[in-house]
């Protein structure tokens, strides 16, 4: 291996350029990789990966360089699929069902660019004109992966922006322009509902928000200051805190107090009067677009300056790149499902964020028991029930779909498809916000749960069959009919995510589909595992139990050796100090190693003084020598 980086000017692989993500790509033999592409056996192919390999020798590693690169690229995926590899990914995306009688490929099958031999059950007849800018109708229907976009444009919601909730509409999005590094506003690319392409993929979310937030319209919550529950909850994290109450807990604590339940009236309001209460509240919230690295959304609580002047109340906006992709990329018809889905999901967290700002700000409403004295212009954002961490829209997340849903690998500002996706239990300990002490989630037995959700939801989220179905009486019933077929379940102090188990046990609910996606994901364990089996186990093992497997140290030597070509002082001073301190078995050979680029720092320069954080100094030192 080259360098664990990669390496400008250098030529790409096909996986590469498909994910050009710098923190998945290396460099091998003069040219850039990612670790997302399955090695050993080798799928070439980054966009038609759902395949089973074959047996063939050059399916075995030749040298322990080789076994070293297996592995080191299966563990980045191990964290990037949380649990899971790029190969496994596949088998859940196998196929879409879009009715009980109309399952499609997912599109990353070889057979899907072919024409003829289509092995899935699709309707009869194709939409005449299909819009989404795919031009299918101009070029006719040709491979079977067209074939699957033309059911798929037939058979989604129904896109009515007629019925949308007002703050959804078309006019109420606002255009974003990109601020370049000259701050120069021609320069940067504007973000615009006016595009068509943009507009025509983001409709589809837009409808799915529209949907959710219909069915969910029953749900309510409270909220008033901790402070005024302490003989349920004790003493607050802080003073000023406050608590979201469900209707549920607000009957306990009435049965504790032994007093009338307060709420005990919100069963009794019409739906009608909850989804104008819902137009009001987000009448001033405007959405729009953002360049937010690492972040999928944001909601931005507006402060009231002047009381004569007309304002906003909130604003949310969507992360580019999560866009970027949908309307610039030769997408499969499953990455389009899961991009689409993810939007949707993202919008829904970011408006519970702007509907508890809001809600704040009117002191109307009965369940609005806050005051401008004790929480100031914007309050802090409440405890759910008084439990895990104060952020809105994760622990409603929770409450609607059984976790904040995520698309793996994580993008970044890196304009690229998702690989799979996953729904994690929250709150999760790595989780960095404010937190009831005693939460179940800090304990030392307490596990990071994801669940890797297949296709088959996201396609049946977006399929106009299940929101017209009978047998779907309550749409948000068991996080819209979802059941845990894959449980990826970790312990805190692990040091890589668990491969998930499959979980077929007492359900229930019975859907079409779970059977079938974990007989799939467990024939193509079944499969791999065969081929690989005659090497793959014990030299795992053996790497394992090695230094080799420290990949963050390893990165540390190939950083230290790119700046100290560029003379950065502070940057070398920083990685031989990590170095230095890697003691930890197994890997307590790059605590040596580190004694060399510590050596090689001018130690006049680099002494760390005791009791201070090594990045501060960094910090202190690269200004003090400007």
């Amino acid at each position: 291996m080259d360098s664990f980086f990669p390496t400008d000017g250098a030529p790409s692989s096909p996986w590469a350029r498909r994910f050009p993500a710098r923190n998945y790509t290396f460099t091998f033999q003069k040219e850039n990789h990612s670790v997302l592409a399955p090695i050993f056996p080798t799928i070439e192919n980054p966009k038609y990966y759902d395949q089973n390999p074959t047996r063939h020798p050059d399916h075995r590693p030749q040298t322990l360089a080789d076994e070293d690169r297996v592995f080191f690229t299966e563990q980045h995926q191990n964290f990037a699929l949380y649990g899971i590899t790029t190969w496994q990914a596949s088998a859940l995306n196998h196929y879409a069902r879009f009715s009980p009688n109309i399952i499609v490929s997912g599109g990353y099958r070889p057979l899907d660019r072919a024409t003829g031999g289509f092995p899935f059950r699709i309707p009869s007849s194709l939409p005449a004109a299909p819009s989404l800018g795919l031009e299918l109708a101009a070029k006719g229907i040709q491979t079977n992966e067209e074939m699957n976009f033309a059911v798929y444009l037939r058979e989604r919601i129904e896109i009515d922006e007629t019925r949308w909730l007002p703050f959804l509409r078309k006019d109420n999005w606002f255009d974003w322009t990109e601020v370049t590094q000259t701050f120069d506003s021609a320069a940067g690319k504007t973000w615009s509902v006016d595009e068509p392409k943009l507009w025509e993929n983001l409709r589809v979310s837009l409808e799915l928000v529209n949907r959710f937030l219909e069915a969910l319209i029953e749900d309510r919550h409270e909220g008033a200051y901790w402070s005024e529950y302490e003989d349920v909850f004790g003493t607050p994290p802080e003073p000023n805190d406050s608590v979201l109450l469900t209707y549920e807990m607000e009957k306990r604590i009435s049965k504790h107090r032994g007093v009338p339940c307060p709420s005990d009236y919100i069963p009794k309001i019409p739906s009608s009067e909850w989804r104008e209460r819902l137009v009001d509240l987000l009448g001033r919230v405007i959405l729009g677009f953002c360049d937010a690295a690492e972040v999928e959304g944001s909601t931005y609580n507006l402060v009231l300056v002047d009381q004569n002047r007309k304002h906003y109340h909130a604003a949310v906006t969507l992360a580019t790149h999560r866009i970027g992709f949908l309307i610039g990329s030769d997408l499969t018809l499953g990455e389009l499902c899961l991009a689409q889905v993810d939007l949707a999901l993202t919008l829904m967290h970011e408006i519970m964020h702007a509907i508890l700002g809001v809600r704040y700000k009117d002191d109307d409403y009965i369940g609005n028991n806050l005051n401008l004295e004790r929480s100031g212009p914007t309050a802090q954002e409440p405890f759910l029930d008084a439990e895990g961490i104060a952020e809105t829209g994760h622990y409603m997340d929770q409450l609607f779909f059984g976790g904040s849903e995520f698309l793996f690998p994580a993008a970044s500002s890196a304009s690229m498809p998702p690989i799979s996706m996953g729904i994690r239990e929250f709150p999760w300990r790595s989780y960095g916000g404010r937190a009831v002490a005693d939460s179940a989630f800090l304990q030392p037995d307490a596990l990071d749960v994801i669940h890797h959700v297949p296709l088959t939801w996201a396609s049946q989220l977006l399929s106009e069959s299940f929101w017209r179905d009978p047998d779907f009486a309550r749409k948000s019933e068991n996080f819209f009919h979802r059941n845990d077929i894959l449980v990826s379940a970790t312990p805190a102090a692990a040091t890589e995510y668990y491969e998930p188990e499959v979980n077929l046990g007492d359900r229930e609910h019975f859907y079409l589909d779970d059977e079938d996606v974990a007989d799939n994901f467990e024939l193509r364990c079944d499969l791999w595992n065969n081929i690989r089996g005659e090497w793959y186990i014990e030299a795992k093992i053996e790497w394992q139990a090695s230094p080799w497997r420290f990949i963050r140290g390893r990165k540390w030597c190939d950083e230290f050796a790119l700046a100290f070509e560029r003379k950065d002082l502070i940057m070398c001073a920083n990685i031989a100090h990590n170095l230095l301190y890697s003691e930890t078995k197994p890997y307590w050979a790059w605590h040596a190693i580190g004694g060399t680029p510590n050596a090689s720092v001018d130690t006049s320069r680099s002494h760390v003084p005791i009791a201070r954080d090594t990045t501060n100094w960094c910090m202190d030192e690269r200004t003090n020598t400007k």
